[in-house]
């Protein structure tokens, strides 16, 4: 992610310390996870059953306002968008895609998102390969969009980038065409007007992909070029007034389909990976912060290799890799051993042919989870990491909500009491799949009378008492009991299983979320006396 200026950044002197248009790029720490994935949504985005629709591509962002991620499908044949949007209650599953789907002009593919009229939603944008253009969807912020800006770019357009080129404040576009074998700069003007696209060599033949990153680290977004008939990796480094120029030119291990940046080994510069199509392999291309790339580190795959995605999976600080082989069948996982060396995990067996794989926290618990994206099966799923289906949500500290006055708790328990700053915890042990689930209370106050709530639907975390509450919809009452040396449990020796007590079975697919209410051993911050640990959301 970046952060960027709009305006001079000016020191207590008044002397200019950062010009408009400096950037700062940085990345947001995962939860720690072992990598064990559950199936918890496999969605059909077809119209019409047998009728391909050709999922090509596919964006993470919140469209609808709610903090939570969600995921724009792009569709080649049907030239159109299908908005998921996340159900926001702690499980990752997404809603049924909104229909009618959001047409764009033919075949699109690469995409982005951000916001282009300052508005505050998100708009997305997409370069139709076969139109030789680029849309822009502006957003209404409900997931739906209120209309289309088309821009005439070079011929195939397969690769996009959206960065301020010219220190403006404005965001501006460039494509990557393959066909008119060039690059494509389209300039914002503010308030909705763009400027005339205008070309410019990439420095190979055959520029297919693109992405933006600051490659020299002087604060100004470069461009790297993936060409795919020249078999390079190019760096054009941004001078920051629209002109851009080549720094390196790398062999990246094979026909270039598409790229992605981050660093893998640790050493805090962008490196380049790449998947190189139908020379059924990717590789790995190490920045030196100056805008050299070392030689390509090649892996071979099955055939035809068209993504390359990276992302923390295991929450150890460094980046995973996941690649997906389209005539292969699989999407292959490789863990990153911090150093920028990639060793095997597993692969996942598509349905029919891997497009592309999104990477990201959909269920809120702080880890990555995974999506899987089948160009030719039309289908969308969504894997949770981690082996039981059990989300911690509601935490009282600071990250989802606030406490009701200002009594964070520690990471993922609930909101500080009388008797513990850090606020007591819910967890889990046992299997939901075998029906030996127990829920675990700790951090109460000694002797505090418990009350375990179920509820069957989640909402987003309100204030209750001095704590937050996020059970809801029908909420059930159960397993009242003392707390003992400030711990509580359900279900206890005699009781009935959890699942039996939340009206609800292993396997029925029904989502009830789990907290534990309590009572303060004397008055806090609020009037009440009462708070809540924080939530489980468990899939049944």
């Amino acid at each position: 992610m970046h952060l960027a200026l709009r305006r001079p950044l000016a020191a207590l002197d008044g002397s200019l310390v950062r010009r408009p248009g400096w950037i700062a790029g940085f990345r947001v720490a995962a939860e720690p996870a072992a990598m064990d994935f559950t199936l918890v949504q496999d969605s059909d985005v077809r119209d019409q059953p047998g009728v391909l629709v050709r999922i090509y591509g596919a964006n993470l962002c919140d469209l609808d306002g709610d903090g939570a991620i969600d995921l724009p499908v792009i569709c080649e044949n049907s030239d159109d968008v299908r908005v998921l949007l996340n159900r926001a209650d702690g499980t990752g599953r997404m809603e049924p895609w909104i229909a009618p789907p959001f047409p764009v002009l033919a075949t699109p593919s690469p995409n982005e998102s951000c916001d282009l009229d300052g508005d505050g939603n998100t708009d997305l944008v997409v370069a139709n390969v076969g139109g030789n253009a680029v849309s822009i969807a502006y957003g209404n912020g409900d997931g739906t969009f209120r209309g289309r800006t088309d821009l005439p770019v070079g011929l195939g357009p397969r690769g996009l980038a959206v960065l301020d080129v010219d220190a403006d404040g404005d965001l501006d576009l460039v494509t990557a065409n393959v066909l008119s074998d060039d690059l494509s700069l389209v300039r914002n003007l503010g308030g909705g007007a763009f400027a005339p696209a205008a070309s410019f060599e990439g420095g190979g033949s055959g520029e297919e992909a693109l992405a933006a990153g600051d490659m020299d680290e002087d604060g100004i977004l470069d461009l790297v070029v993936g060409a795919r008939l020249s078999q390079r990796v190019i760096v054009l480094h941004g001078q920051g007034n629209g002109a851009f120029m080549p720094v390196s030119s790398t062999f990246g291990g094979g026909l270039a389909w598409q790229i992605t940046l981050g660093d893998v080994n640790g050493d805090r510069h962008l490196d380049v990976t790449v998947a190189n199509s139908t020379s059924h392999t990717a590789g790995v291309l190490l920045g030196n912060g100056a805008g050299g790339l070392g030689a390509a580190q090649v892996f071979p795959l099955p055939p035809f290799v068209t993504a390359s995605d990276l992302g923390d999976l295991d929450g150890d600080g460094d980046l995973d890799w996941v690649l997906s082989c389209h005539a292969g069948g699989i999407w292959r996982l490789f863990a990153n051993d911090g150093l920028g060396g990639f060793s095997f995990v597993r692969d996942f067996v598509a349905t029919s042919n891997p497009a592309c794989a999104a990477l990201a926290d959909l269920d809120e618990d702080r880890d990555l989870d995974l999506v899987l994206l089948d160009e030719i099966a039309d289908r969308v799923q969504i894997l949770r990491n981690g082996a039981e289906p059990v989300t911690r949500a509601c935490a009282g500290d600071g990250v989802a909500a606030d406490c009701p006055c200002g009594n964070a708790g520690a990471p993922g328990r609930g909101c500080a009491h009388s008797s513990s700053s850090a606020g007591a915890a819910l967890s889990t042990s046992g299997s939901v799949a075998v029906d030996t689930a127990q829920l675990a209370a700790s951090g109460l106050p000694a002797s505090a009378l418990v009350l375990f709530l179920a509820g069957d639907a989640y909402a987003p975390p309100a204030p209750f008492g001095d704590g937050l509450l996020c059970a809801s919809g029908a909420l059930r009452r159960f397993g009242r009991q003392n707390a003992q040396s400030g711990s509580a449990s359900f279900p206890t020796p005699g009781s009935v299983a959890l699942s039996t007590a939340s009206a609800t079975a292993p396997g029925s697919g029904e989502l009830r979320v789990y907290q534990a209410y309590y009572r303060n051993a004397a008055a806090f911050c609020t009037s009440a006396t009462f708070n809540a640990t924080n939530a489980l959301v468990v899939l049944w």
